[in-house]
């Protein structure tokens, strides 16, 4: 689709634009969309849930008029605020919110798991090769998303790819522990399913270690009630609160306040809930920034992303004069559509000769 077309610059203009620069790329929820509208959304998580022992939430979905876990757990959560300041007697009433929005919590990461590709081989090749097209033109790599396929497509690729992402072990352990590396390039900013606190240390689940499938395994543990480390709080306060107090969180989250020059976004809506991620970005030396925006960008929904995307151009001079910084911000958008993550058909054919064209450091 031509820059005509969209009113936006495509994603080989992009690259084209950044030629030769050392990229990173930040991934929302619509890099999983992209993969299964059907799988990984939350009417889909909605209707796959089970509200049978608790229905004064399902309730609560309703008359708020969402499926969106996280409003409903900020909700839930606001609704305790409320208590303790005009009904500071009614504890029972904070003790039901407050278990409430754990219960979601938890629900969230059961329906996901209930939801997902049930092994890497379910996923096709074509979708995997046009995933490492999309991902071979970054050098490192933040995810907001909790699901298995970004890992899935690096364990495919590792060779080409070369993900670093900290954990490693003994070859005697049926499962791999974070090592707090500076090496790491891959960052999941809000956990995954793969992940675990064990209290004193993060460890990583693993196939080729155990020989039994990832969602074999977390179904396992959940059933053992451990849950893998997700962060779903309702609001960006909260969600950064919880990541100060995990080691692993913590270091990824300052990975991104770490990273220069340029900086792709695809698939994030730049919510309330997430400003925590935007002030990392805000803080970091980032010059250029390049956000996807899917459909028609005179939406109502696309237009409330591009004015809060233009608005860091703003906050950032904001930043620089109370700070000191030096670094403007430079923001560009392009068609979410364009980069193909998951349905590139002309993969085999283009290939070759595009990425002879735009072959830059990052691939190395």
């Amino acid at each position: 689709m031509s820059k005509t077309e969209t009113g936006l610059m495509t994603f080989e203009e992009a690259l084209k634009a950044t030629e030769g620069q050392r990229r990173s790329l930040l991934m929302g929820n619509g890099f999983s969309i992209a993969y299964s509208s059907k799988i990984f959304n939350y009417r889909a998580l909605f209707d796959s849930a089970d509200f049978s022992e608790r229905k004064e939430l399902k309730k609560l979905f309703e008359v708020i008029n969402t499926t969106d876990f996280e409003l409903v757990i900020k909700t839930l959560l606001d609704s305790i605020s409320v208590v303790r300041a005009f009904f500071p007697k009614k504890k029972d009433d904070i003790k039901t919110y407050s278990d409430s929005a754990e219960w979601l919590k938890k629900q969230l990461v059961e329906v996901l798991t209930k939801n997902h590709p049930n092994k890497s081989v379910s996923v096709d090749d074509l979708k995997y090769s046009s995933c490492k097209f999309f991902l071979e033109h970054f050098v490192r790599f933040y995810t907001l998303n909790y699901d298995l396929l970004l890992y899935w497509t690096f364990m495919k690729f590792s060779q080409e790819l070369k993900p670093q992402d900290g954990f490693g072990g003994s070859d005697d352990d049926d499962c791999v522990y974070w090592t707090g590396s500076h090496e790491s390039n891959v960052h999941y900013l809000h956990g995954a399913l793969h992940l675990f606190d064990d209290g004193s240390r993060i460890r990583k689940i693993t196939f080729n270690r155990t020989g039994i499938a990832l969602r074999d395994q977390i179904e396992q543990s959940l059933q053992n009630n451990e849950f893998p480390i997700f962060v779903s709080e309702g609001t960006s306060e909260q969600k950064l609160e919880k990541i100060i107090h995990n080691a692993y969180l913590h270091k990824c989250l300052r990975s991104l306040k770490s990273i220069s020059r340029t900086l792709f976004i695809y698939g994030m809506s730049f919510s309330e809930n997430d400003q925590h991620v935007i002030n990392a970005i805000l803080e970091s030396k980032v010059t250029d920034i390049y956000v996807s925006i899917y459909g028609n960008k005179d939406d109502e929904n696309n237009k409330k992303i591009i004015d809060r995307v233009f608005l860091l151009e703003e906050e950032r001079n904001t930043y620089n004069s109370k700070c000191g910084g030096r670094s403007k911000l430079k923001i560009n958008l392009y068609d979410a559509a364009s980069a193909h993550v998951w349905d590139r058909h002309d993969i085999l054919k283009r290939s070759s000769c595009f990425q002879s064209k735009t072959r830059n450091p990052n691939a190395r």
